[in-house]
Order: structure tokens, then C-alpha cells, then sequence
């Protein structure tokens, strides 16, 4: 028993002197501190990450109308990269596309409302871009946030006319970008 009293006697000196700390001060060659410092160390709960390379498949067939309307939907805490071109057919070789932000598109010819736009075709590859005139050089690269989006696909010569367009999603928050449902060019526009 006399013993466990000397091993509990140790135990408690130890834990006593794991309190204070030996220091220096001005006045003298050491001091001895005792850290009253009580910190609590508060762990943020971790957000659950998006999942990283998600893509949204949009399969573009025209039955009987020249102009055709999708909706597009962007998920919270992700933003739009690139939306490309997998699969083209059609006689004419080129079709043209709007985008507006809102669920209904109502933006008509007014690309003033439209957050990306112009023409593209079968070797097109990302179309997710702002043209500021109908001439194919003058691209400005677009990405769009979370948030519901209309899409317009125009095409002169509609009968069996078909694209299949990926796009590629990233986190938002790797994306450098707010995360409030609007669009952003690599120009600032």
C-alpha cells in the first residue's frame, strides 16, 4: 500500500509540474511561470465538398420548330467551366445559342439579356463564351455560377438536327468565383 502512495505521490507531482514552465526574466536567471491559460480549441465542422468533375449532359434534338428552349440548372456551390461540343449533326454546320440567367427565356434577340451567346458547330468544342458580334474570332470565355438558366438553340435548317453538349462543373470554391448565380468573363464582363 505504501507503495501505490509513493507511485500516486510522483504521478501528482508530475501532472503539478506539467503546469508550469521555466522562463527568463530581467530581473534574475530564471522564474518560474505557471500557464493559467485555459485555451479551447473550436473546431469549424468541416461543409461538405462538392463533388469534384460533375458534368451536365444536355441532349439537344429539334422536332418542328426552328428555335428550341432547354433549361439549365447549375447546382449550388458549383460554377459552369466549359460547355462543349460532343456530338453535331445536322445539314447546316452551324447553329446559334443564347443564354440567359432566369428560368424562362425571354431575352428574344437582345443580347444585352444574354449572358453567353453566339454560333457553333460540328468541331466547335467549348461554346460557354460571350461573341460580341456574329464574327467567330471575337470570343470572350464565360463562366456561370449556381442558378437556373434558359437556353436558346437556333437552327435555319432544324429537321434532324441534334447536338449533345457536356458541361463541366467545378467547385465554386476552387473557382476563384462568388458563388451567386451570375456570370463571369475572363474579361470582366
Amino acid at each position: 500500500m505504501l507503495e501505490m502512495k509513493k507511485i500516486f505521490f510522483i504521478i501528482l507531482i508530475g501532472i503539478n509540474f506539467s503546469c508550469f514552465s521555466v522562463g527568463e526574466s530581467e530581473d534574475s536567471d530564471s522564474v518560474l511561470n505557471i500557464d493559467s491559460k485555459i485555451e479551447s480549441i473550436v473546431t469549424k465542422t468541416p461543409e461538405p465538398y462538392p463533388e469534384r468533375n460533375k458534368e451536365i449532359n444536355l441532349d439537344v434534338v429539334f422536332k418542328d420548330k426552328v428555335n428550341l428552349y432547354l433549361n439549365l440548372d447549375i447546382p449550388k456551390g458549383f460554377v459552369l467551366k466549359e460547355l462543349v461540343v460532343k456530338k453535331y449533326e445536322g445539314d447546316d454546320k452551324i447553329a446559334f445559342f443564347a443564354i440567359q440567367k432566369s428560368s424562362t427565356y425571354t431575352a428574344g434577340d437582345d443580347i444585352s439579356k444574354m449572358v453567353a451567346w453566339g454560333h457553333f458547330g460540328p468541331e466547335s468544342g467549348n461554346v460557354l463564351f460571350y461573341s460580341d458580334n456574329l464574327e467567330f474570332k471575337n470570343k470572350i470565355p464565360v463562366k456561370l455560377s449556381s442558378g437556373s438558366y434558359s437556353i436558346r438553340f437556333a437552327q435555319n435548317n432544324y429537321k434532324d438536327a441534334k447536338y449533345k453538349l457536356v458541361g463541366k462543373l467545378i467547385s465554386a470554391s476552387k473557382s476563384g468565383l462568388p458563388d451567386y448565380g451570375e456570370a463571369y468573363s475572363d474579361h470582366g464582363y
